[in-house]
């Protein structure tokens, strides 16, 4: 129903009964004002006060069944009540409210579908319980029924301890108006849903925009100072260095980083010891490349690289911009099409053309 029919209907049955209209705006402000209607006026045993017509015509059969039950036998109505009284009618509601930007008639039927439901009980459920299709320009009475206490709850660090899953469902539909998210996230559809998201490759992006929205927000309403686990991520997240966004595909021409091309991830940089003059700082390497043992001669990887070990560790000088620095090398990798790196004890990597190995000396 429109907010002109709710406002016209509240404000007939109200004076037929005689009610105050002191109560009317709290009456249109409720997405069950349908039902509560038809059995206001059933029973006051008052004639129904306007003709309805379309999805809302399914007002006056619930009248017709409040005034006189078991009369009409209405099954759409009784399996509509049901759903209305079990656990289905929270992820009913997120359904239904995830298309607000579609075309009623198509979305309630696409959602009967995806539900293994009739149309008819689809439409007499939204139009009785939940009348949110035909009022989705009015932001004020939605947010009303979404966000009762505003946006700011969900930045509080115990948010899904403190809210159920069907408002986390309902809240889901309305701000993402994906009806494919709510299917998936109620258990109505299996892992292709998340085959696909893995697939498009923006995950962690999103991910990391989200936390960044956070706690902005966090800031915005004065919570720099205060507990929070949107804070906390993001500290994290930023301490790291390790923002996906900023990678950019290694070329010839850039800085090679060993650590990257031989293994699949690397772990946290470990910065040598800080030098006045030093221009560079060498690349990462995973721990575990630097564990191999001593006798090991050579270590291949499926992509082509590899790891050579000295049979002991060798003193070199690392030529930098500046001035030359000791270093004790005890291996070289090699990657395909990239340049060689000595790895060094401190297990950083140093291009070869920027290190000279000092004579047979030998670390003892």
């Amino acid at each position: 129903m429109t907010s002109r029919t709710v406002s016209l209907l509240v404000k007939y049955c109200l004076q037929l009964t005689g009610k105050s209209l002191a109560s009317a705006f709290v009456l249109e402000m409720d997405p069950e004002v349908g039902w509560r209607m038809a059995r206001r006026c059933a029973e006051a045993r008052i004639e129904f006060p306007m003709p309805l017509t379309g999805r809302d015509h399914h007002v006056v059969s619930a009248y017709h069944e409040f005034l006189a039950p078991g009369r009409f036998a209405n099954p759409v109505l009784h399996e509509a009540f049901r759903l209305y009284s079990g656990p289905e009618s929270a992820v009913l509601k997120a359904m239904i409210i995830a298309g607000l930007s579609e075309d009623p008639d198509n979305h309630l039927q696409i959602v009967g579908e995806k539900m293994g439901l009739r149309k008819e009980v689809v439409e007499a459920f939204e139009t009785l319980y939940f009348n949110v299709l035909d009022r989705c320009d009015e932001t004020l009475y939605l947010a009303n029924i979404v966000y009762p206490d505003g946006r700011l709850a969900t930045l509080d660090e115990d948010y899904f301890a403190r809210t159920s899953s069907g408002d986390l469902l309902l809240r889901a539909g309305y701000d993402y108006l994906d009806i494919e998210l709510v299917q998936y996230l109620s258990g109505l559809r299996g892992n292709d849903f998340i085959r696909a998201l893995m697939e498009n490759g923006d995950a962690a992006c999103q991910l990391e925009d989200a936390m960044h929205m956070n706690a902005s927000l966090m800031l915005k309403v004065g919570g720099a100072n205060v507990k929070s686990a949107s804070l906390n991520q993001l500290v994290k997240l930023v301490s790291s260095g390790r923002k996906s966004r900023t990678r950019q595909p290694l070329t010839l021409s850039q800085e090679f980083d060993m650590a990257e091309e031989l293994c699949d991830a690397i772990s946290t940089p470990k910065s040598p010891e800080s030098h006045p003059s030093e221009s560079k700082r060498p690349a990462p390497v995973r721990e575990d490349l630097v564990q191999l043992p001593a006798m090991e001669a050579k270590r291949m990887f499926a992509d082509g690289s590899s790891i050579q070990n000295f049979q002991v560790p060798r003193k070199a000088s690392w030529k930098n911009k500046d001035s030359d620095r000791p270093v004790v090398v005890i291996a070289i990798m090699h990657a395909p099409g990239k340049a060689d790196h000595y790895l060094t004890e401190d297990k950083v990597g140093i291009p070869v053309e920027e290190v000279e190995l000092l004579g047979s000396s030998e670390v003892q």
